[in-house]
């Protein structure tokens, strides 16, 4: 008969050591509720005031998203480089994940993809988005990741 061993294992038993560290499950059911706040709020915040993007002057429920994916970044970099083996790879790794969010942030934002209904996919240089959301979550982690490293 052959030897099964499922794919994915919850539990493997004592006295067996998993080669992959342990996920944190608070921080990734923080993860999923700023999901879930995310799209609450670019969807449902023009039906709820309350919660959609406020004016220079107040403090809405939107306005806790962004720093509260850095925030989960940043604990996400500090658990990952606690044992960094091999700096110059994991510094290299980093800078090639920021750029990627940097350049996946250009090409969401960056209006791309603004008048899909018209068929047009035309970009404006001078109203490209280069510094939105993902764009600066990229830089907050190139940042704190050449600092843990």
């Amino acid at each position: 008969m052959a030897d099964y061993s499922p794919l994915l294992t919850a539990y493997d038993g004592p006295g067996t050591a998993s080669l992959k560290p342990s996920r944190v499950a608070s921080l990734d059911v923080f993860r999923g509720l700023c999901v879930f706040l995310m799209m609450l709020v670019d969807y449902d915040g023009s039906i709820l005031p309350i919660i959609t993007h406020s004016l220079w002057n107040e403090l809405h429920l939107a306005d806790f998203v962004m720093p509260f994916f850095l925030f989960i970044a940043g604990i996400s970099l500090a658990l990952v480089y606690k044992r960094v083996t091999n700096k110059v790879e994991a510094t290299w790794k980093a800078m090639f994940k920021a750029v990627k969010l940097f350049l996946l942030g250009v090409l969401l934002q960056g209006g791309y993809f603004h008048e899909v209904a018209s068929l047009t996919y035309e970009v404006d240089i001078e109203t490209i988005r280069w510094f939105g959301i993902l764009q600066r979550i990229a830089i907050g982690y190139i940042a704190v990741a050449l600092c843990e490293i």
